[in-house]
């Protein structure tokens, strides 16, 4: 009887994983005993190759397992194999359909697609950033991962379509950091891995289905802004929204490592087709929270920022009468800085105008216009005022740029 390799051992197991069958029983370090979701079939695994009887026991289990998937066994022995030597984490969606054989409506397919699409970029931006409304921000990392997955084939029953994601992989948060070489001594830049990726994957799934039983109780919405920590997002609330509107579906996660998921290393979230609309108001309310909103403010130059390396010209303003938005980055032109360079000079005030949006707990205005220094004959509460009327409230008390 020839050897059988580590590898075999992991193979088996991710193949009754994601098959569904669970661990019932077994001895501690000894073997596991898997039992099949659907009948009393049983698989006893061995776990220690030391022991004389492990390669007869790891031959008759692979033997019963090809048994069970019948002509699809070689199939299913490749997807294996890919995985196990690639190191790929899996994500299904499942959506429950009217018609048989794992068919469903074109429109729905294309939603569910594009849902899943949508969770995995915000699981991306959120290995980066914890944010209400990633918009544009962590773009680079939410595309490196995106081009990095597999896409499995559909499987039959419910309609599910299949992420791979590769757990070791690294990914840059920012192009330049990829082509940035690391020299000795210099800090190693910024990055994220695919498992931690899924982990925010995982972890925004948990606690957006524990924030909506807490809903059916309480009803307060307010109960998902305190999951935005654990990546909870405008985006990933309207996917998840959209993914299970109309009918049952779920999310399941088949992850060997990760130590959130039981000894069987896959986990599911399902979700009902009335939390639709619930995950719709979370995604307006975290949309409307976070809206960019065209202001008219002036105030104090504190900090002037401009390397010779790059074209960015940054201020940093400290606005007149304080406010929801005390502080202020914007991104200047040349002429428009050398105005602030000599409103800092003078000490005198910066009036600008332009579209200020939130980046984590940074307020930004990017494109800024009509720059200027103030006139030391204008009344000093002039811009004051129209900051009154321009900033519309939103965020709570207390809030700072």
């Amino acid at each position: 009887m020839t050897a059988i390799s580590p590898r075999e051992l992991e193979k088996i197991n991710w193949l009754l994983r994601k098959l569904d069958w669970s661990v019932t029983g077994g001895a501690q370090g000894a073997f596991d005993l898997w039992q099949s979701p659907e009948s009393t079939d049983e698989i006893i695994v061995p776990l220690d190759p030391r022991r004389a009887d492990f390669v007869r026991l790891m031959d008759t289990a692979m033997r019963r397992l090809r048994g069970y998937l019948g002509p699809d066994a070689n199939r299913y022995m490749e997807l294996a194999a890919i995985s196990t030597a690639s190191g790929l984490e899996e994500a299904h969606w499942k959506k429950e359909s009217t018609i048989d054989a794992g068919l469903i409506s074109w429109t729905q397919g294309e939603q569910l697609y594009a849902a899943a699409r949508e969770m995995l970029v915000a699981a991306a931006k959120a290995s980066r950033e914890r944010r209400m409304y990633h918009g544009n921000a962590s773009a680079h990392v939410a595309k490196s991962f995106l081009s990095s997955c597999l896409m499995g084939q559909t499987q039959v029953g419910s309609f599910i379509i299949t992420a791979h994601a590769p757990r070791d992989r690294s990914f840059h948060f920012a192009e330049t950091d990829e082509l940035r070489p690391v020299l000795p001594g210099m800090a190693a830049p910024d990055s994220t891995s695919g498992a931690q990726i899924m982990n925010w994957l995982e972890t925004a799934l948990d606690v957006t289905r524990s924030c909506l039983d807490a809903y059916r109780k309480d009803a307060d919405i307010r109960v998902f802004d305190e999951a935005v920590p654990q990546g909870l997002s405008f985006e990933f609330a309207r996917a998840l929204g959209s993914a299970t509107r109309d009918s049952e579906s779920a999310v399941k996660l088949i992850r060997p490592n990760s130590a959130k998921i039981n000894i069987g290393g896959t986990r599911e979230f399902s979700f009902a087709p009335d939390e639709a609309s619930v995950l719709d108001s979370v995604a307006n309310r975290f949309a409307q929270a976070y809206e960019p909103q065209e202001v008219t403010l002036s105030g104090e130059v504190a900090v002037l920022q401009h390397e010779s390396s790059t074209e960015d010209r940054i201020v940093r303003i400290i606005t007149e009468g304080g406010g929801r938005f005390r502080k202020v980055r914007l991104r200047l032109q040349e002429d428009q800085y050398i105005q602030a360079i000599e409103a800092h000079r003078q000490d005198r005030k910066l009036t600008f105008t332009g579209k200020l949006e939130r980046e984590g707990n940074l307020n930004w205005i990017y494109s800024p216009r009509n720059v200027r220094m103030e006139e030391v004959s204008e009344v000093d509460d002039i811009e004051s005022a129209t900051y009154d009327e321009a900033v519309v409230p939103l965020w709570g008390p207390g809030h700072t740029g």
